[in-house]
């Protein structure tokens, strides 16, 4: 005989969880937070699979209940679910930082063996701009033309905001003006920026946001148990000022 089966009922609440959790993700765009540009497409996928897959499952709430105890496997999702809503309430922080070494513009980490970003130059340049000014949009192509082209940076001014990472291998008034990049997912993020000389550095507190205006220098850098050197770009900083956290803490490859 026909009757409601919780565990049916349990399984289709868990399916429209998800599929409403995506939606929310899409409509609010704070899909940005978890995944890049380039894979919402995919998201958008998921969301109509598991719509589909939620209307189905409602055609089973009302079967002959199984005898079998309610799955306790069901947790996990429900979990899953709650930190998800969680996370994309509060946003994700910093901490992920610290546990990835930092790219600077064609030059070696700071935690790991050499790792140099090549970024695809294009044509157009922005040699002749009077100040060099950062967003979200042009930040990673800024920072490849500034890695590649120093010498025709050198002097020029330079705006950019980000958050301080620190790293104890630095002097005491350097500090990388940082964002975290994503390339597919959060998971995958790391920390590219410019190195920055100022003298009150060590007054910084780590993860703090700031808008630091100065200009562009170089630097020679000697890897570690190595006698290679390299010329890094670096920001003579003239003025710092603290801003609030941006809603979107990363940025995303061209």
């Amino acid at each position: 005989m026909k009757r409601f089966n919780i565990d049916e009922f349990i399984w289709f609440t868990i399916l429209s969880g998800f599929t409403i959790f995506f939606y929310y993700l899409l409509s609010t765009g704070k899909i940005s937070m978890f995944i890049s540009p380039k894979m919402v497409k995919y998201m958008v996928f998921s969301l109509v699979g598991f719509g589909v897959l939620s209307v189905y499952q409602c055609t089973k709430i009302f079967t002959v209940p199984s005898r079998k105890p309610i799955n306790k496997s069901y947790m996990v999702l429900v979990i899953t679910l709650i930190i998800g809503f969680g996370a994309a309430q509060k946003g994700l922080n910093l901490n992920i930082a610290e546990k990835r070494s930092v790219n600077i513009t064609n030059s070696i980490t700071t935690k790991v063996p050499t790792n140099i970003i090549k970024i695809p130059i294009k044509e157009e340049n922005i040699e002749n701009e009077g100040i060099i000014e950062f967003d979200d949009q042009s930040y990673f192509e800024k920072l490849g033309k500034i890695g590649e082209n120093l010498k025709s940076y050198k002097g020029k001014k330079i705006i950019i905001n980000g958050f301080v990472y620190k790293d104890k291998d630095f002097k005491t008034d350097e500090f990388v003006i940082a964002r975290l990049m994503m390339s597919c997912c959060a998971a995958d993020s790391q920390v590219v920026g410019l190195m920055s000389k100022w003298p009150n550095a060590r007054t910084l507190e780590k993860e703090v946001w700031l808008r630091v205006e100065g200009t562009i220098d170089s630097t020679m850098y000697k890897e570690t148990d190595s006698d290679i050197e390299m010329e890094l770009p670096i920001i003579i900083v003239h003025k710092i000022k603290e801003i609030q956290k941006p809603d979107n803490i990363f940025v995303y490859p061209n």
